[in-house]
């Protein structure tokens, strides 16, 4: 419990978020850890962006899915780390396709042993494809919009 309470106090002394080495950034949102990660390229004028979120449910969960005991170990937390949350259907992954004014968004979540694709209007779809790093899911998200539209 004093672990948990370390960690808390630590997060809290950065109330815009403490973002760590490898450009993670952790947050308290309602007495829960968020960590999120996020980066954008563009490819051929057209921005594609994406973030990975994963909330804790509460905070023992944070350091029980990521192996932290100490304020110290969140700055050893990466983008490997968070893919390994993911694939175990405890982050949301979110990919957007930017031109103009338009913002494409679809999110991505794993559940059941299988990637479900969620739609901006709420629509869930398997995903057959076989999507493992971000390029593969920019790619995708990507592909969709130009289907789409």
């Amino acid at each position: 419990m004093q672990q948990t309470q370390s960690i808390q106090r630590f997060l809290e002394s950065y109330p815009e978020g403490y973002i760590n080495m490898h450009n993670i950034e952790f947050g308290i949102m309602k007495d829960c850890i968020v960590v999120s990660y996020e980066g954008c390229k563009t490819v051929n004028d057209i921005g594609l962006e994406f973030v990975m979120i994963y909330p804790s449910v509460t905070n023992e969960l944070f350091m029980k899915d990521f192996g932290v005991r100490q304020p110290i170990h969140l700055r050893n937390i990466s983008d490997t780390d968070l893919w390994n949350v993911f694939w175990q259907g405890k982050a949301l992954l979110s990919c957007s396709v930017i031109t103009g004014e338009i913002c494409f968004t679809l999110n991505y979540k794993f559940q059941n042993e299988k990637l479900i694709l969620i739609t901006e209007d709420r629509v869930s779809y398997e995903v057959i494809d076989d999507l493992e790093t971000i390029d593969d899911f920019l790619y995708f998200t990507q592909q969709t919009y130009q289907a789409a539209n």
